[in-house]
C-alpha cells in the first residue's frame, strides 16, 4: 500500500460471479494494468485445494493469461498478483508472486505459500534477463522466468533497453513476514530479521527473546 497504493487505489474492482468456484477472485484494474486478488480460505472451515488453475484477465487491448502451467492453491492461500506493472522502463506482464515493497535499486516480491513464482517480462522493454536460480525462456514476445526457489538469494536481474540494471528479489513468505524497510541518512535500508528492529538517532537497534539473532541486510 505504501509503495503501490497510488496506482492501486484509483483502479476499479471486478469480482467474479461463479458460486461454484472454491477460489474467490477479484481484479482491480484501469483496463490496461491491474492486480489479481485470490483467496482460498474460510475461517474455521477447511477448504480443499484448488488444482490446475490458470487465469485470464481481459484488458482493453489484450488478454493476459498466466501462468504457463496450471498451479495448485492449498487451503488458506491468498495472493495479490500484478499484471502489466512498470518496473522502471521494463514491463512486467504478470507475476505469480506478491509485491512487498520497492527500494532505490530493487523491487521485492514474496512467494505465496508453496505456489511456484513465475514472472514474465515484455521482451520489447528489456535487453536481457538473468536469474540466480530457476530458468529464463524466451517465448514469443516475453521473457519467462520460472522454476525459481524463493529466498534471500533469489534474484532476477533485468538489463533495460537503455542499459540500466534493475534487480528483483523474491523472498519466501516467512522472510517477508520478517522484513523491515527503513530510511536512514536519506537512504533506504532493507533488512530481514527474526528480531524486532527500530532506528533511533540514526542507529539500528534489534531486540528479541531468542538466544540467536538473525539479521540480513540489503543496501543500495
Amino acid at each position: 500500500v505504501n509503495d503501490f497504493g497510488n496506482e492501486l487505489a484509483p483502479m476499479m474492482p471486478v469480482i467474479t460471479k461463479n458460486p461454484e468456484d472454491e477460489l474467490q477472485l477479484a481484479v482491480r484494474s484501469d483496463n490496461k494494468s491491474g492486480y489479481l486478488f485470490g483467496i482460498n480460505y474460510c475461517r474455521y472451515v477447511p477448504k480443499k485445494a484448488v488444482t490446475n488453475r490458470q487465469f485470464s484477465v481481459k484488458f482493453a487491448n489484450e488478454i493476459v493469461t498466466f501462468p504457463q502451467k496450471g498451479i495448485t492453491m492449498q487451503d488458506s492461500t491468498s495472493f495479490i498478483w500484478p499484471m502489466n506493472l512498470k518496473i522502471e522502463s521494463a514491463l512486467l506482464k504478470y507475476a505469480t508472486a506478491q509485491l512487498l515493497c520497492k527500494t532505490e535499486g530493487s523491487y521485492i516480491f514474496f512467494q505465496n505459500k508453496d505456489i511456484q513464482p513465475e514472472l514474465a517480462f515484455d521482451a520489447a522493454t528489456v535487453s536481457d534477463v538473468k536469474a540466480t536460480n530457476g530458468k529464463v525462456d524466451k517465448k514469443g514476445n516475453m521473457f519467462i522466468v520460472s522454476n525459481l526457489r524463493a529466498g534471500k538469494g533469489c534474484f532476477i536481474n533485468l538489463t533495460l533497453k537503455e542499459g540500466k540494471q534493475q534487480n528483483i528479489l523474491i523472498l519466501t513468505e516467512k522472510e517477508a513476514d520478517n522484513a523491515w524497510l527503513f530510511t536512514r541518512n536519506g537512504k533506504q535500508e532493507f533488512y530481514i530479521s527474526n528480531a524486532n528492529l527500530y532506528i533511533k538517532d540514526n542507529s539500528l537497534y534489534a531486540f528479541t527473546t531468542s538466544n540467536k539473532l538473525q539479521l540480513s541486510k540489503y543496501t543500495e
